[in-house]
């Protein structure tokens, strides 16, 4: 005889039945089931359940600008990610099987390698691996990077006043940064982790580092001085004796312990002892400077002043060329590689390139996020 409460158990059961799992409501359609309804967890699949994808979306992690997609070789699962700060990433997961732990959706810590277990028991290693080639640059309040051929940005840095400067340390895996307008040079690891301020005063803007002499260099916008500090900011010293208006650059040519700089009023460039001193002028091109490259073997230099060319000239100043790339638009930040013949620019919110030998083939590789960036950096 069919009773009430019997009717009742039969719905439930079939209410179990058809809903023996539920999809996490942050994996944007990703099997990562947790079971309900009374479900025994501690069941296994069958054997077979298998990881079809694992993706770092933009949308769920704050310092990605593109989703990452990671490769899967058997139970190793690689992500190939820009230089962030890695602790608390969300990945979406896709897999066959009732469930993943820890389930898509949900941030981890991946300085390390992190396991993820399908519920049939096969367990999966997730590694992390961050580029630090490309492009380095200080825009607004913020610190980017961007792959080599723009496909991938990233936000490093937020949360600064006036990002200028910015040098990078590969070797040790450090960043430096200048903000402007916060009196500041920070020093962090190469992801933007770990930030500590080694240098308080003026108005700091171009760095430069010679990691051979454990020695930074900096020009200070706001207190007319060229700078030079240890590598942690300790041991600081003005190295300019003579006037140098609103240097914002510094440049350095170590083999020959020279240091090269552009001042922003009425563009002016001089060169002086690493060890400061008494600087020689070299060149006035006028206009508001911003960047200067140095290419020492081939005896060149390079320079913007925020007009629409690029100048170069030999490195005592002769020889220019105040249009040795022109066309451009209010160029702003440099930075050449000799060993690959590039020369790299900024210019209206856009980041190109040209060879360096003749400034020939011209192109066009990511938007930078701001027209004035005046601390721009290539790593090879």
């Amino acid at each position: 005889m069919l009773t009430r409460h019997s009717f009742t158990s039969i719905l439930l059961a079939i209410a179990v039945a058809a809903c023996g799992k539920v999809e996490s409501a942050s994996d944007g359609g990703a099997t990562a089931d947790a079971p309900v309804g009374g479900a025994d967890a501690s069941v296994p699949d069958a054997p077979g359940a298998v990881i079809t994808a694992f993706v770092f979306r933009a949308a769920d992690n704050a310092r990605l600008n593109n989703d990452v997609t990671a490769s899967i070789t058997g139970t190793n699962i690689v992500a190939t990610l820009p230089p962030i700060d890695v602790s608390n990433l969300v990945p979406t997961i896709t897999h066959t099987g009732s469930s993943v732990t820890p389930m898509s959706g949900v941030g981890a810590d991946f300085a390390s390698p992190v396991e993820y277990t399908l519920n049939d028991g096969t367990t999966y290693a997730v590694t992390v691996q961050q580029q630090t080639s490309g492009f380095w640059w200080g825009a607004g309040t913020n610190v980017y990077w961007s792959s080599t051929d723009g496909s991938e940005t990233a936000t490093v840095v937020n949360g600064l006043q006036f990002a200028h400067g910015v040098a990078v340390d590969t070797v040790n895996g450090a960043l430096y940064y200048s903000d402007y307008d916060g009196s500041t040079i920070t020093k962090a690891n190469i992801d933007g982790t770990n930030p500590t301020v080694i240098v308080n005063g003026g108005s700091p803007s171009g760095i430069a580092l010679d990691l051979t002499n454990n020695k930074m260099y900096w020009a200070n916008f706001g207190s007319d001085t060229i700078n030079r500090a240890d590598l942690d900011g300790g041991n600081a010293q003005i190295l300019n004796t003579g006037t140098v208006n609103s240097p914002i650059n510094v440049a350095l040519d170590p083999g020959n312990n020279d240091l090269y700089f552009i001042t922003y009023n009425s563009t002016r460039m001089g060169v002086m002892a690493m060890s400061g001193g008494a600087d020689t002028n070299l060149l006035n091109p006028g206009g508001q400077g911003i960047s200067v490259a140095i290419d020492a073997a081939n005896n060149k230099m390079y320079f913007s002043n925020r007009s629409d060319s690029i100048g170069r000239c030999d490195l005592d100043g002769r020889n220019l060329n105040s249009a040795f790339i022109s066309g451009e638009s209010s160029v702003h930040g440099l930075a050449i590689d000799t060993a690959a013949g590039k020369i790299y620019w900024v210019t209206a919110s856009q980041i190109r390139s040209a060879n360096l030998a003749d400034g020939s083939n011209k192109q066009d590789i990511t938007p930078s996020n701001d027209s004035y960036v005046p601390g721009f950096v290539y790593v090879p």
